[in-house]
């Protein structure tokens, strides 16, 4: 019985090394980047295809504004580059946490040093 003990317990050990190594990271992926990524991306989409039905209401009952043209170019702009910011702020942090368990490290280094101050570096660039 003891032993029986002793197995199920390394084995759960095991499993939870398994899952915070290998699965945990996905889902944080998954929670963190990806599902927030898709949903801005998604509403901005919705953004720019709205302004163009509106200019398009708008163009034909008046004549083209050049103005008006210039205000949907940079909203497009803007919602464009909402989406792949938040992307290039998210990715470093992602990708380290991902490629964590894969990487082969020779002892006493530790490239995830250099990874977290190249992401450091970037937020201080776009803050």
């Amino acid at each position: 019985m003891m032993m029986m003990m002793l197995i199920g317990s390394w084995w759960l050990m095991l499993c939870v090394q398994f899952f915070e190594q290998f699965v945990r990271p996905w889902l944080a992926f998954a929670v963190v980047s990806a599902a927030p990524f898709v949903l801005i991306a998604v509403c901005n989409c919705l953004i720019v295809v709205s302004l163009l039905r509106r200019r398009r209401k708008t163009t034909l009952r008046l004549s083209c504004n050049s103005q008006h043209e210039q205000h949907l170019v940079q909203l497009t702009v803007m919602c464009v580059a909402a989406s792949a910011l938040f992307l290039v702020c998210s990715l470093p942090s992602i990708v380290l946490l991902i490629g964590k368990p894969y990487w082969n490290v020779p002892e006493g280094e530790n490239p995830a040093y250099q990874v977290i101050s190249l992401h450091h570096i970037f937020q201080l660039h776009i803050a």
